[in-house]
């Protein structure tokens, strides 16, 4: 419902400048004025139409996944604030808020559902590095196939996906190299996913957790797309930081595999949920969000 009112607001616009322009073609060709005919091709507001258009549909593949009843389920609310021109002729601009991202999906996917559009596209474009199905935050539905729209099942193509995507989000407003620095991030959450921990006893402190030998090789990669320095993220993942009015803060190392796989999901979610809030930000400011 709310991709079909801008589409008819946005057509609005576009429609009153073509009939603009003609009326001012109508206007030179019966007087004498010289030079060429008034041709606005492609206007601004057809330019702004498809912005906003691939704003909202880039939009989609950050926050949108395959449900078991919908394919394309969006998994965030969203609220559009549309600005008018003075006269209330067109559409000026749009800000658009979120709230409530389904940030459990991104380490947890439902059984027989799909991760994020992203998620697959990335996982993709990674293939000559590492298998699809060999991500654990992609979930067990990494081949799941969608509705064609004519009541027929049809296989994701994620790899024409992502080449359509790329095309959306430049004119969204995204070049080429902050777009590599949105999928860097994001494979970087993908790869910590792959990292595991082991259970050790007998340190100084008592028991403890490390970095599984098999999971460097992702950790390392995780740290490279992430740029962080990896003695420091390792530390941050194997302990854990309690706040107390008696003693200040209080750091001790994690001593349950668990609890050190719930540290990583949950610095993989406040990655990709502060990642999202910023690409809302940027798609706010090259649609002309007015305060």
């Amino acid at each position: 419902t709310n991709k079909l009112m801008l589409d008819y607001l946005l057509d609005i616009g576009c429609a009153r400048e073509r009939a603009m322009t003609k009326a001012i073609n109508r206007s030179r060709a019966s007087t004498s004025l010289s030079g060429p005919v008034v041709n606005k091709a492609p206007s601004a507001r057809v330019h702004q139409k498809e912005q906003l258009e691939a704003a909202s549909e880039a939009l989609e593949a950050f926050g949108n996944a395959q449900t078991m009843r919908n394919d394309n389920s969006s998994r965030f609310g969203k609220y559009s604030k549309l600005f008018f021109e003075a006269d209330q002729s067109a559409v000026a601009g749009l800000k658009m808020e979120h709230y409530l991202l389904e940030r459990s999906r991104l380490v947890h996917v439902p059984d027989g559902e799909r991760n994020y559009h992203i998620i697959h596209m990335l996982a993709e474009e990674e293939k000559d590095t590492i298998s699809k199905e060999e991500f654990k935050y992609i979930g067990e539905a990494a081949w799941a196939q969608k509705n064609d729209g004519r009541g027929c099942k049809v296989e994701y193509d994620d790899e024409q996906d992502l080449r359509d995507f790329k095309a959306r989000m430049h004119r969204a407003g995204f070049d080429d190299a902050h777009q590599k620095e949105i999928f860097d991030t994001i494979k970087g959450v993908m790869y910590l996913g792959n990292v595991d921990f082991l259970h050790c006893e007998g340190g100084k402190d008592g028991d403890y957790v490390e970095i599984v030998p098999s999971s460097e090789k992702p950790l390392q990669k995780a740290c490279d797309l992430l740029q962080v320095n990896r003695e420091k993220f390792v530390f941050a993942l194997t302990h854990s930081v309690m706040e107390s009015k008696m003693e200040g803060t209080i750091i001790s190392p994690v001593t349950k595999v668990a609890d050190a796989g719930a540290n990583r999901d949950a610095v993989a979610k406040t990655i990709y949920s502060k990642l999202f809030d910023r690409i809302v930000a940027v798609m706010n400011e090259s649609m002309g969000n007015r305060q």
